[in-house]
């Protein structure tokens, strides 16, 4: 115990340490140092020398591949696959709403006694009961399925934009059907209690079922045809055949002034419905073969600058591609 009568002069004398320089302060995880802070020139941190010390390399385009690729998915750039990052530019280009359509004619003819045959009626019930569930068939099948199958960030990217496209089209059938006032649990549940539907659909979900299965690999020459196989199956059959069919029902009815609004809101789908049939890339094998329906050509030519039924401006794109002149 120390006492005031201890004869601290037998003590020797300790050396002055020099004060500790502060730790350095750390900027929180996500944000970038000031420049001015820093120790050193930001160029002189040969951070790409540095990468490969860490197990990490930049990405190069020849690491590239759609399926089976080693880089890094979270890389964007650089582009390898051009081609799918200009499909994510025009679909986005292309980008419409439910809502920009006007359904006023089509509530006034539905609800008239006489607007419409009961044949019409039930077309129009029956094909909405068919899409109502099948563009959520075609979303599944993409971010739960294909999506994660996909190696090149760029083709990922694009797929992203066509989920979302299989979106707005769920919700413009919705839209049509909250209009007209149909009875949402009769069409909603046409996938389940119309057999002709249900076919279909049951016809779609094993090669959904394929790619969502967690133990499917790709990698090897019979799993990546099974790939293939589940991508020609929902882009040359379902959105190829199943859609277009479903389509010229509505809009042979639109061609006779009935439903306008409805047939406004397919031709959109349409045209985005066909860039998706477009993704893969298979030379067409009946190139020679007439259209049954020659004017569906020009449904699928579609612009932007269409006036929708003389209630919306002519200039209609995305903020980005608007030109103000």
């Amino acid at each position: 115990m120390l006492s005031f009568d201890d004869d601290f002069t037998a003590l020797p004398a300790q050396p002055k340490r020099p004060h500790a320089p502060p730790p350095p302060v750390r900027p929180p995880v996500g944000v970038l140092a000031s420049p001015r802070l820093a120790r050193e020139p930001l160029h002189d941190l040969d951070a790409e020398q540095q990468a490969p010390q860490n197990g990490f390399r930049r990405v190069r385009v020849e690491d590239k591949r759609v399926i089976n690729g080693q880089a890094d998915v979270n890389q964007l750039v650089p582009f390898k696959y051009k081609w799918a990052w200009d499909k994510y530019l025009a679909g986005c280009a292309n980008h419409w709403m439910p809502q920009e359509v006007n359904m006023q004619r089509d509530i006034e003819l539905w609800k008239n006694p006489s607007g419409l045959t009961d044949d019409e009626r039930l077309i129009v019930k029956r094909n909405l009961g068919f899409f109502v569930t099948a563009d959520s068939l075609a979303a599944n099948n993409i971010v739960l399925g294909t999506y994660r199958h996909i190696t090149a960030p760029e083709c990922r990217q694009y797929l992203l934009r066509q989920a979302f496209e299989e979106a707005i089209h769920t919700h413009a059938y919705q839209y049509i059907v909250e209009s007209l006032g149909l009875d949402q649990a009769e069409i909603f549940n046409a996938y389940h209690e119309v057999k002709s539907i249900r076919d279909k659909d049951q016809f779609l979900i094993p090669f959904i079922e394929t790619l969502t299965n967690p133990n499917f690999r790709t990698g090897t020459m019979e799993a990546d045809q099974e790939l293939l196989k589940s991508l020609i199956v929902f882009s040359c059959i379902m959105e190829g055949l199943f859609f277009y069919v479903g389509f010229v029902q509505i809009l042979a009815m639109g061609r006779q002034n009935k439903m306008t609004g409805a047939s406004e809101q397919y031709q959109y789908i349409l045209r985005d419905e066909s860039m998706h049939c477009q993704q893969i890339g298979i030379d067409p094998l009946f190139d020679k073969a007439d259209n049954p329906f020659p004017w569906m050509a020009e449904m699928i030519d579609l612009k932007k600058e269409k006036n929708f039924f003389e209630t919306r401006v002519i200039e209609y794109q995305t903020g980005g591609a608007l030109s103000w002149d």
